[in-house]
């Protein structure tokens, strides 16, 4: 059984059909012409509808294809950063967020590093105190030299003073002890020549005389006086004196300061040989200083101070002497 369609949908369709017939007969027309020669150009139609499809699939795959998260990323975090980073739901705390194991690492560097300039600061520290203790005690030690270095130089001042004191002292006993015999020897000198004067008045006149003398006044100092007469006989503290031979030892001293004495009377003319011996130091080990001196009833010589460094040195005066007492000393 057919139904019948109502009439106003078929007169509402023909005037439909009828438009798009006649317009896609007047699309074919243009395509394919009209006449004989459209039949030929119809293939065109679906090349055209072909390459239409192929470049719309082009176009949806280069969509596709194209590469938009970071923009998209982009505009989300911009649009949370305006509207939600206010309000941002709160982290669950029951659930453990695990570190990185960089971030621990980094983190276990730093605390060992830390750590590690924390000891060496500490070792610093001790260094240092133990240089400041250092430094003290050199402080204490030179404080202490220092007062040593000074109690030192003053005890040398102190010796060195007594020394001069004590050289002083003998010094002027050695020149008191000369002065006293040179003024012995001039009180004798006018005796004898008051004696002279009576003997010439009772008797025919005597010889001559003659005196040696060695003084020296280093303390300690053992020197020895020798003379050698014009007959070649020594006299010294071992052979005092000759028989026949004028001349004998007066005085013969041991430890100095001290004086040696030989005394002629009716002596011989001639040339004597007057030595003067530096014996022994005896614990002294300063050099010895000496001067001889050479007495007649005419004129009195005295040597200028002549020094001797070491036992065993000697110095040499020979001299000539006349009948009279002149003396002559010889180079």
């Amino acid at each position: 059984m057919s139904r019948k369609k109502p009439d106003s949908l078929i007169d509402s369709k023909e005037p439909f059909e009828e438009e798009k017939l006649t317009h896609h007969q007047s699309i074919h027309e243009e395509v394919h012409g009209s006449g004989h020669g459209g039949a030929e150009m119809g293939w065109l139609v679906s090349y055209a509808d072909l390459m239409t499809l192929l470049f719309g699939l082009f176009v949806i795959l280069f969509s596709l294809a194209t590469d938009k998260t970071k923009d998209m990323d982009d505009v989300m975090k911009q649009v949370s950063q305006k509207y939600f980073s206010q309000n941002s739901p709160p982290q669950n705390p029951q659930v453990p967020v695990e570190p990185p194991v960089e971030s621990i690492k980094q983190s276990a560097a730093a605390v060992a590093g830390e750590q590690s300039a924390d000891e060496q600061s500490d070792k610093n520290e001790q260094a240092l105190a133990d240089l400041l203790k250092q430094i003290e005690s050199l402080k204490s030690e030179n404080e202490k030299l220092s007062s040593k270095s000074e109690s030192t130089e003053k005890e040398k001042k102190t010796l060195q003073r007594k020394v001069a004191s004590v050289e002083d002292e003998q010094s002027k006993k050695v020149d008191t002890q000369v002065e006293s015999l040179e003024q012995e020897l001039a009180e004798q000198k006018i005796e004898n020549q008051k004696l002279k004067e009576e003997l010439s008045k009772k008797q025919p006149p005597m010889q001559n005389y003659m005196m040696v003398l060695l003084t020296w006044e280093t303390e300690k100092h053992d020197l020895d006086l020798q003379i050698v007469s014009p007959t070649k006989k020594v006299f010294n503290f071992k052979r005092r004196q000759f028989a026949g031979e004028p001349g004998h030892f007066e005085l013969d001293n041991r430890f100095g300061p001290g004086i040696e004495m030989w005394k002629a009377e009716n002596f011989n003319a001639g040339t004597y040989e007057v030595r003067a011996l530096f014996y022994s130091k005896n614990g002294n080990e300063k050099p010895v200083k000496l001067h001889l001196t050479v007495i007649t009833n005419l004129s009195t010589f005295k040597s200028p101070n002549v020094e001797l460094k070491s036992s065993g040195d000697f110095l040499d005066i020979p001299f000539n002497i006349d009948a009279e007492g002149t003396v002559i000393f010889q180079k």
